[in-house]
């Protein structure tokens, strides 16, 4: 069971495929623009900023819809991604220099790079393309290290409206060997989408992460099976922690 949206898990679930395997195509997640995004104030805080970071692949994604001539906009800036899917998406609109950590990704990867450590970031502006929510660990360390941190909150996530006939087939006919976590929000919006009469089944259902930080939220929230976190945070990665969890 994928729970990314439908035009996020194409590799996924081409490389499921492709090894044999069935997808189960759930999105928890629908993703929309925020309405009154004036890209003239996108402008003016791009020209503000020295460093920008693309939070996700869905930002990068709206981010370029709202700006036509982005790639002229940030040629002067240096840009950071939060992985190698979302620099790859960046690179598609034209946005060929982009630093991204390689493992761990996420604000946690890049924390850890050179090019964000204090010594090279201290009074320098910083623009975080981002949802309407999320984490402020990055932001926060981000100031303690000296630097001007402002958001640019371009997208929010809705939970999409699944036909119930769809949530009683996956569980009453072909519930899912594995589910993919790839997201804590899209852990969460399953269990808010599941009927509490299959419960039990979707707590039982082994399970593959893309972190040990959403591993832990899968435990919390009462998942009890095994479970296998990716080596990389890529599709690849997903993959090898698919076939490992089929081997436990």
């Amino acid at each position: 069971m994928v729970l990314r949206p439908a035009k996020q898990s194409e590799q996924l679930c081409k490389l499921v495929i492709d090894h044999g395997g069935v997808i189960t195509l759930f999105p928890t997640i629908e993703i929309k623009p925020l309405e009154n995004i004036a890209s003239e104030n996108l402008s003016n805080l791009i020209e503000w900023s020295n460093l920008i970071v693309v939070i996700s692949r869905n930002a990068a994604r709206i981010l370029s819809a709202l700006m036509r001539n982005l790639n002229e906009q940030v040629k002067t800036k240096t840009v950071f991604a939060t992985g190698s899917g979302t620099a790859d998406e960046m690179r598609m609109y034209g946005i060929d220099s982009v630093l991204f950590p390689t493992a761990p990704s996420g604000s946690e990867g890049l924390l850890q790079m050179t090019d964000l450590q204090a010594a090279k970031i201290t009074g320098k502006n910083i623009l975080i393309f981002r949802g309407d929510t999320g984490r402020e660990l990055l932001k926060q360390v981000l100031e303690e290290r000296g630097a001007s941190v402002k958001y640019a909150e371009i997208y929010t996530r809705v939970i999409p409206e699944e036909p119930k006939k769809q949530v009683d087939s996956i569980w009453e006919t072909k519930p899912p060997d594995i589910i993919v976590f790839t997201s804590n929000q899209g852990l969460y919006n399953l269990i808010k989408m599941t009927p509490h009469k299959y419960h039990n089944k979707l707590f039982s259902t082994p399970f593959v992460s893309m972190s040990h930080r959403i591993a832990n939220t899968a435990r919390d929230e009462g998942f009890m099976k095994k479970s296998v976190i990716a080596e990389t945070q890529t599709d690849f990665g997903l993959l090898e922690a698919i076939n490992k969890n089929l081997e436990l």
